[in-house]
This record gives structure tokens, C-alpha cells and sequence, in this order.
């Protein structure tokens, strides 16, 4: 995982694209992109479920 390229954009996105989005917990990326569209990295964020009293449970 490479810093970020001046220039280039960086979109937050949610979910695989595996299944359809629900109320359950999805994975979430950061992607970069070139300003010719092409992907230079994908990161993964950390995933937390505070659904039970308010603790955090990783999954």
C-alpha cells in the first residue's frame, strides 16, 4: 500500500460487487485511479459492528 499520486482520484466504495447491499455489514475500499480511469490500488478498510449494545465487534 502505496501513498496516494497527486493528481489521481480516490473513491470510497462499499460492498464486493458479489452480492447486493443490505443492512448487514459490507467490506469498504478506498480505490485510486488515474485520470485515464485505471486502477492504481485498492484498500481495504476495517470492518466494525456496533449493532450489539453499542461494543465494537470486529467481523
Amino acid at each position: 500500500m502505496g501513498a496516494f499520486a497527486a493528481g489521481n482520484v480516490v473513491v470510497y466504495r462499499v460492498g464486493s460487487g458479489a452480492t447486493a447491499l443490505s443492512n448487514a455489514t459490507a467490506a469498504v475500499f478506498l480505490d485510486e485511479y488515474t485520470s485515464a480511469g485505471i486502477l492504481v490500488q485498492s484498500i481495504a478498510l476495517p470492518t466494525v459492528d456496533i449493532s450489539l449494545g453499542g461494543s465494537p465487534i470486529r467481523r
